[in-house]
């Protein structure tokens, strides 16, 4: 149940500033190496650390857009990208649609809400994957 709670302190962390995403924080919250953790989030989570920041960014984007509070251009830029053909691809990728042309209805379907594990239940279920709330810490015994 450890590992799920380090992963919920990750996304809250990631969640309170996901536009400035800071990967080294990671390991001092987890107190897992970054790169052993990335494995661990994908596993329990289907999907990868820089994939749930890059939908989660572009799901905001959208938000955005749809409010009229930004333009594509500035969008792309507070996403941290760099040109707005590189935020577009990315957009369609995952819309379906170029930014502009994102609706409500649209957005209701592909956006990708923050995942949680807040949940008392004895199991999670992700994307259709039941999995145990609880993972067991391995010990090798060296000969």
């Amino acid at each position: 149940m450890e590992i799920l709670d380090k992963t919920q302190q990750v996304i809250d962390m990631l969640e309170a500033d996901i536009m400035h995403a800071d990967y080294e924080k990671i390991a001092k919250i987890t107190g897992i190496p970054l790169g052993l953790y990335q494995r661990i989030f994908t596993y329990i989570c289907n999907i990868s650390l820089a994939g749930y920041v890059r939908k989660r960014k572009l799901t905001l984007a959208a938000e955005m857009l749809l409010s009229k509070r930004k333009n594509v251009t500035e969008t792309a830029m507070e996403c941290g990208y760099e040109s707005s053909s590189a935020f577009s691809r990315a957009f369609k990728e995952q819309f379906s649609v170029p930014p502009a042309m994102i609706t409500g209805d649209i957005y209701q379907e592909k956006a990708f809400p923050p995942l949680s594990f807040k949940d008392n239940d004895t199991y999670y279920v992700m994307k259709g994957r039941r999995m145990m709330a609880e993972l067991v810490k391995i010990e090798y015994m060296t000969a």
